[in-house]
């Protein structure tokens, strides 16, 4: 964490990774992310990702950071279905609905949307999280 690294392709091979903390670093291409399946929490706040692609097969996270990207598209977390902690506070994220499409977010756990532009559509999406137990911040 804080340092001043771009290029994380050397850690495609770390699959035994379980936690991975990049925090404060100029990251911006996490592709290399893909195959660090056994990934449970993810740290990537203040960065420069916007895509998050890579994400989707990283099924076992339950901690995703993702404060202040460039995040807009968060399709991918539909799949994410283990997630209990999920910070996207400070991107472009109009649209949640991939938060309301994923199946394991429920009772107890707990999504940051502060600090984004979110759609009429978002703030009607965040009261059906609400009523799935999910705690909102935004």
């Amino acid at each position: 964490s804080e340092n001043k690294i771009s290029d994380i392709s050397a850690l495609s091979s770390l699959t035994n990774l379980t936690e991975l903390y990049l925090i404060e670093n100029k990251i911006s291409n996490i592709s290399a992310l893909s195959s660090l399946t056994n990934l449970t929490e993810l740290y990537l706040s203040w960065n420069k990702v916007s895509d998050i692609s890579a994400l989707s097969n990283l099924v076992n996270l339950t901690e995703l950071y993702l404060y202040d990207n460039q995040i807009s598209d968060i399709s991918v977390l539909s799949n994410l279905t283990d997630l209990t902690y999920l910070d996207l506070s400070k991107n472009q994220i109009s649209d949640i609905s991939a938060l309301v499409n994923n199946t394991g977010l429920g009772e107890g756990d707990k999504v940051w949307l502060c600090d984004n532009s979110l759609s009429e559509q978002a703030l009607s999406d965040i009261e059906t999280l609400e009523t799935k137990g999910v705690t909102v911040y935004y």
